[in-house]
């Protein structure tokens, strides 16, 4: 609210976004509070100083600010000096009286606020001078401030007290223009760094040569335009973007009898729709904490709660899920002090909370796991190495326990694959080094077998597996590894006398939960080729023994190439892509195909995971079966397929799906 110096309402003022001016950048920290209340008021804030780096330059910035806050007086900060002088006497008068002044711009903020704006001039932008932040952050509990202006104000700045606002789904941003007209970005798509570069040739790319980056087909959008009296508060709009975004799906159903009311809620949060609920969860993740305990119902479950006006407020839980207690804590979840009933959120706070429910769900057995005996289970009553993790609810399996594609390469993110495999490889196992040259001599490696286990210890066999005629000291290895333990041991592989050159493999290989893990080194007789088709670090002597005619990696490694490069299919029909694999190396390949294809094809594709293993020497074409969905609409797709084998990906050539009339 901004009046006169003889108390006149001059009218309002809605702030976006400040840029906040310290005298120095040393005193930046001192002014934290003040910076937290208008946030939690809804007005995004930047820290500058008088004299470094300022605030406001769209070369340099991604969003403009639309006022400025000078922090002390005329004798303390630089800044508030150079502005007095050109605002004129009666602006530093009005600061001496009240403490606070406003400063009105040299022109309107629509005439700044252009394409290539440098707003860093202090004349540019309308500012508040405080000499007191405290009282500042102090005002700011109510989300509005009061100030003194004895000059006039351009109207097109005053604030009508009417909101508009565009809701959105999964839209990338928005602007408004100087002309007050809404702008909203339906797609952003980067075709330079790093996205539309590709690092790993050979390039792969659309069909017709474009990047991935710029795919096209039908795309769907939703947005919602709301408004009405009052400011955002009032028309609560973080919690209709919230209901914007999680639409409440109907389904019809007769009338039948059950124990239910007509209208029943698990859970209610109050006051409804100024405190919103963001999660709602089993408490603990036992599987990131390394532990094989079933989630324990006594753990109660974790809620974040987010205040949505600025205000604060105190919240409420309610509903058929009552809580004897609620209890503080962290982003990890871990337990703290416990809080009364109704739960204290600051303005725009968002906060953690663990629940112990009144009435517990029933308990479910815990999970098999591989080799581990539960603790009150002598070792002999355990499940068999080779019997999966079984996690049930009833005689209903929950949903799949391990991967597709077995064995399953323990160092994965050199595959370039994504989310660790199903379990996140509790227990591992480690090769070093990856990559050996022997002119015919054995070569050692050391193996390491680790777990991450906190709460039991795991027990099996580790087995070396070589290329053909390669032997192993030792073959095989038992071990029981403690709780967090690991174990390091040699391994010896000795190759056949007379071992043509070429590339072969060792690979050491053990069973948890359901899985097959192995990890695998390269051993290389005779020169490496060039370029080499292996992970890590080459040997030191790679230059020297390098042969001058050593062939490509495409022909040293595995090829994989498209038997088809274009295919057709009507709505309702059928293709096959064919992957035509030729493993170019001396030891038999075992991997990992992923079809990958654009959005809206993934259905069509209904294995698009799948493991191979392939013999020294050897090819074989394999085949994703294409279902083109009746209510498909005609155009050009594509799809490729990434082959990841021994720690490298490699992606096949792109093939053009087109689904005709």
């Amino acid at each position: 609210m901004l009046t006169g110096p003889d108390g006149r309402p001059l009218g309002e003022r809605a702030l976006g976004v400040a840029e906040v001016i310290v005298p120095v950048l040393e005193q930046a920290a001192g002014v934290r509070e003040l910076v937290v209340a208008l946030a939690r008021a809804g007005v995004t804030a930047t820290t500058a100083s008088a004299g470094w780096s300022r605030y406001g330059w769209l070369d340099v910035d991604s969003n403009l600010p639309d006022f400025r806050v000078l922090i002390g007086g005329p004798e303390d900060n630089e800044a508030t000096r150079e502005l007095l002088e050109r605002a004129g006497a009666e602006y530093a008068g009005t600061l001496a009286r009240h403490g606070r002044v406003w400063v009105p711009a040299e022109k309107p903020l629509h005439e700044v606020w252009q394409p290539n704006a440098d707003l860093r001039d202090l004349r540019v932008l309308p500012a508040l001078i405080v000499t007191d932040p405290a009282a500042l952050t102090a005002d700011l509990a109510d989300a509005r401030v009061d100030a003194v202006c004895p000059g006039a104000l351009p109207a097109s700045e005053l604030l009508t007290d009417h909101t508009v606002a565009l809701v959105t789904h999964g839209l990338p941003g928005f602007a408004v223009d100087p002309a007050g007209a809404l702008h909203l970005s339906l797609m952003r798509s980067c075709t330079g760094w790093p996205s539309g570069v590709w690092i790993d040739p050979p390039r792969r790319a659309l069909p017709d040569g474009a990047s991935f980056q710029l795919q096209h087909w039908t795309h769907e959008f939703r947005y919602a335009l709301v408004s009405g009296d009052g400011d955002w508060r009032a028309l609560t709009l973080p919690a209709r973007g919230q209901e914007f975004n999680h639409p409440l799906y109907a389904r019809l159903a007769g009338p039948h009898p059950g124990p239910l009311p007509p209208v029943h809620s698990y859970l209610r949060v109050e006051p409804a729709r100024e405190v919103l609920l963001g999660t709602l969860k089993a408490s603990g993740n036992t599987i990131a904490h390394g532990s094989i305990s079933a989630p324990d119902p006594a753990a109660g479950v974790t809620l974040r709660l987010m205040e949505a006006t600025g205000y604060g407020r105190g919240a409420t839980l309610g509903g058929a899920l009552s809580f004897t207690a609620l209890y503080q804590a962290d982003l990890l979840e871990r337990r703290g002090e416990r809080l009364p009933d109704t739960v204290g959120l600051a303005g725009s706070e968002i906060a953690t909370v663990i629940g112990v429910p009144a009435t517990r769900p029933p308990a479910h057995r815990p999970a098999a796991v591989t080799g581990v005996p539960a603790a009150s289970e002598p070792a002999a009553s355990g499940p068999a190495a080779s019997e999966p993790v079984d996690l049930r609810l009833g005689d209903a399996p929950l949903g799949p326990a391990a991967e597709v594609a077995q064995p399953v390469h323990a160092r994965y993110w050199l595959h370039n694959r994504g989310p660790a495999p199903m379990g996140y490889l509790p227990v591992t196992v480690g090769v070093s080094p990856g990559l050996a040259r022997t002119d015919g001599e054995p070569v050692e490696v050391s193996v390491v077998l680790a777990s991450q286990l906190r709460d039991a210890a795991v027990e099996g066999t580790a087995v070396v597996l070589g290329s053909d005629g390669w032997t192993a000291g030792p073959g095989r290895r038992p071990y029981r590894l403690a709780p967090g333990g690991h174990v390091r041991f040699p391994v010896t592989l000795t190759p056949p006398a007379g071992a043509e050159p070429g590339l072969y493999f060792a690979a050491v290989r053990i069973e948890h939960t359901g899985q097959v893990i192995e990890d695998v080194a390269t051993l290389a007789v005779g020169d490496l080729p060039a370029p080499l088709p292996v992970p890590g670090r080459a040997p030191e002597d790679a230059v020297a023994v390098r042969g001058a005619g050593a062939a490509a990696g495409r022909d040293t490694g595995l090829s994989a190439d498209v038997v088809t490069p274009v295919l057709r299919a009507a709505p309702g029909g059928r293709t096959s892509p064919g992957l035509r694999l030729v493993n170019r190396t001396r030891g038999e390949i075992r991997g990992e195909l992923q079809a990958v294809s654009p959005w809206g094809t993934w259905e069509a594709i209904a294995e698009p995971v799948r493991g191979f293993g392939l013999a020294a020497g050897a090819s074989e074409t394999a085949a994703f079966e294409v279902a083109v969905p009746r209510d498909a609409d005609p155009g050009a797709y594509w799809a490729l397929v990434k082959v990841m084998w021994f720690g490298r990906c490699q992606y096949a050539p792109t093939v053009e799906l087109v689904v005709t009339p």
